[in-house]
């Protein structure tokens, strides 16, 4: 695990945009999954900004809440208004995940997307995730969500909202690289994840900014 400080969100989201730009120079093309939650909702504003060759950069959802994509609720209304609705982007390089009323049939779907693009080796170039402070991260919740071998896997909790759509931790682990975004007010969590047996904690080559 690596840690880095940062005096505020701004200068945390400033080294996000820095990642990309040079994932991008490294790469034609490029995967990023964001996750849902408030904390990504200024590093999207911060990306709109940015005058990246939007083409050569495929989006995706790390999770989901089961609701049309138009609720307020959902990650990808959320990614929309804040980012894809300012910037240049293809359509083909936005893979949200579709909702039904049944989650299974939006993971069948998302799953099949991901194996179409990706081929043989699901690996995303950069995951940004976030931790909820009971620990969770992406919309995994348990032991359970995490021993579900699928590439996309549905989960629920009685502590959240809605059924979710996420990507499994098999899938998040395969990304080349995880960036966890952490605001100052999860710091006492994330100080004692360590002895826990939180969700967050299986996540492999974990880097980690955090808010002073």
């Amino acid at each position: 695990m690596k840690i880095k400080n940062f005096k505020n969100v701004n200068a945390m989201f400033s080294q996000c945009v820095n990642v990309i730009r040079e994932t991008l120079n490294k790469n034609t093309i490029i995967s990023i999954g964001f996750s849902g939650g408030k904390t990504p909702i200024k590093l999207f504003k911060m990306l709109a900004l940015a005058p990246f060759h939007w083409e050569r950069i495929h989006i995706f959802l790390v999770d989901e809440r089961n609701v049309p994509l138009n609720h307020m609720d959902s990650n990808y209304y959320n990614l929309k208004i804040n980012l894809l609705d300012k910037i240049h982007i293809p359509k083909k390089n936005i893979h949200h995940i579709y909702y039904f009323e049944n989650p299974k049939d939006s993971q069948t779907l998302y799953e099949k997307n991901l194996k179409e693009f990706f081929k043989k080796n699901i690996s995303f170039d950069i995951i940004f995730l976030g931790m909820g402070s009971d620990g969770h991260t992406a919309s995994l919740f348990s032991k359970e969500d995490l021993n579900k071998k699928e590439v996309v896997v549905t989960t629920s909790s009685p502590n959240h909202s809605h059924n979710r759509i996420s990507l499994g931790i098999d899938t998040i682990n395969n990304s080349k690289r995880n960036i966890l975004l952490l605001t100052r007010d999860k710091i006492p969590t994330f100080e004692n994840i360590n002895s826990s047996n939180k969700p967050i904690t299986y996540v492999k080559h974990l880097e980690v900014f955090i808010e002073l």
